[in-house]
């Protein structure tokens, strides 16, 4: 099997996810880059680019900076849920990236939601969707890893047997 140049991490707790990814990107000493982030970067407002030029230039963004972030070398990325529902998007990042699924379970996601202080209405969309994104991400992605009572250093181990341990397959 061969040796992908970067890791894609990906979960349903947005900041966690960022957040354990930075963390196992300075471990390693590697690049950390969150798709999202570099959009918001690039065009300072989502929402008022969405209004004028429309879903399909977001979308077209997203899939720009992800083929570009993805031929990078030794990075760790991060994407949301959303972009890996476009097969231009998870394509590169098969492609280029080792996927990495973060699972928590529904109680996990909503207290992580919680402690991120997030929106009680979006709480309520991730646990009514918690099934069907969990089934999804578990299928697509390379490695799953579930978080269930670890702690940030544990998880960053984990993370790093668990890549060690695939390509022994």
């Amino acid at each position: 099997m061969a040796l992908k140049k970067n890791i894609t991490i990906v979960g349903l707790a947005k900041d966690y996810t960022k957040k354990i990814a930075k963390k196992f990107a300075d471990k390693l000493e590697m690049y950390y880059a969150d798709i999202t982030d570099l959009i918001q970067f690039d065009i300072l407002d989502i929402a008022e680019a969405e209004k004028t030029c429309g879903k399909e230039y977001i979308r077209k963004l997203e899939a720009s900076k992800i083929k570009t972030v993805t031929s990078y070398d030794n990075s760790v990325i991060t994407v949301n849920y959303n972009a890996l529902n476009n097969e231009t998007n998870l394509n590169y990042i098969k492609q280029n990236t080792l996927l990495i699924y973060l699972r928590l379970d529904k109680d996990e996601l909503t207290n992580k939601l919680n402690e991120d202080v997030t929106k009680v209405s979006q709480i309520k969309l991730a646990q009514t969707v918690f099934n069907e994104r969990d089934f999804i991400l578990s299928r697509v992605c390379d490695i799953t890893i579930n978080v269930k009572n670890l702690t940030d250093t544990q998880l960053i181990k984990m993370i790093g047997k668990s890549i060690l341990d695939y390509y022994k397959r």
